[in-house]
């Protein structure tokens, strides 16, 4: 377990001696992304709304092309890519346990041209030679202070960038972990860790109350959210209507849809389990206008669910509030029945499969 980690840290050192050779970095993503490798792709917009090249990026955004909603298997061919074009030593790893991922339409660790500061790039540049060199109780202040300002960066995102490059020493201040120390004692809120001082005191409790040993504290706060709520008659109610909805939308027999999660009992604990992933994985509404909308897929036969179903969903009492930066399980496959479950917003992009994540039942 945690096989990830001397790759990745051989990788962060590496990015180092790239701050005056960022064109090199963005040739190598274009050059990825030319040879099929599910990365990000990178085209910045001015002030015109115009797309145009991107001409700078930064350690932690690199980072982000194998740390979103990827399969296992596209994050490894890109590992594998880097070790050879850079000559890590390190293996490529066999799990990416405890890694928070990054929201798949906001990967980035800045604004586009328009909205981005001269100083916000060179910014990040520093922050991650200080997360690499130094502890928290070392790192500048200043600088964390800089990056936290960046627009597109929050306390959750930055703990995130942070824990990549130095997981031995930076904890991840994401959704599942606030829940998960919040439920060990340690109550954090996010809105208010605004200086690297707050930030070095969350640390410090973790340690003292939990475990130093951050990838275990990340990887079980993962497994910890995944845990079905204990009103599942809520949940049960709610997915009855989405699958009479689902029914109604494609004008096909309600058996067509239910056969896949309930029984002539009623709701399987399969059926909970799928609800309970679809809407903690895909995270907040708010972000996504798809985020509750499940889809059942039936050989090449998809079955969509109407835009309605979000009600029905949202009154069911599906926990909806968890940003997109959910942690990847270490397993990869779909979960039921050997069927595989996903979103509206995955099924219309079936050639692009890293547009969602699945998880095993």
């Amino acid at each position: 377990m945690f096989t990830w980690k001397p790759i990745y840290r051989e990788l962060a050192e590496k990015m180092l001696h790239y701050r005056d050779r960022q064109d090199e970095l963005l040739f190598l993503s274009r050059e990825m992304l030319e040879k099929g490798l599910r990365v990000i792709e990178f085209k910045d917009r001015n002030e015109a709304g115009e797309n145009i090249p991107l001409l700078e990026i930064d350690p932690f955004t690199f980072f982000a092309h194998f740390n979103r909603g990827l399969t296992e298997e596209n994050r490894i061919k890109i590992l594998s890519y880097l070790k050879t074009k850079f000559e890590l030593a390190a293996p490529v790893p066999s799990d990416f346990h405890g890694i928070p991922v990054a929201n798949m339409q906001k990967a980035w660790f800045f604004a586009f041209a328009a909205n981005r500061r001269d100083e916000d790039i060179p910014a990040l540049w520093d922050l991650a030679y200080e997360c690499l060199n130094h502890g928290p109780e070392e790192m500048n202040a200043e600088v964390f202070k800089r990056c936290l300002s960046i627009r597109q960066i929050a306390i959750p995102k930055l703990t995130i960038g942070l824990f990549w490059l130095n997981p031995d020493q930076y904890i991840a201040l994401d959704s599942l972990m606030i829940a998960f120390l919040d439920d060990k004692g340690v109550k954090v809120n996010p809105s208010r860790v605004i200086s690297l001082s707050d930030y070095r005191s969350v640390i410090k409790r973790v340690k003292n109350e939990i475990s130093s040993n951050f990838p275990k504290v990340s990887r079980d706060a993962f497994i910890a959210s995944n845990r079905l709520p204990a009103n599942q008659d809520d949940i049960g109610n709610g997915l009855r209507k989405l699958i009479q909805e689902t029914a109604d939308y494609n004008k096909i027999k309600i058996n067509h849809v239910v056969k896949y999660i309930l029984t002539e009992e009623g709701l399987t604990e399969e059926g909970l389990k799928i609800a309970w992933f679809q809407a903690r994985v895909f995270g907040n509404p708010a972000e996504h206008s798809w985020a509750d909308l499940l889809t059942v897929v039936k050989g090449k036969d998809i079955v969509r669910p109407p835009r309605a179903g979000q009600q029905a969903v949202g009154a069911s009492g599906f926990a909806l509030d968890l940003p997109s930066c959910s942690q990847q399980s270490g397993k990869q496959g779909f979960g039921f029945r050997g069927r595989p479950i996903t979103h509206a917003g995955t099924a219309k992009r079936q050639s692009t499969p890293e547009t969602g994540l699945s998880f095993s039942i």
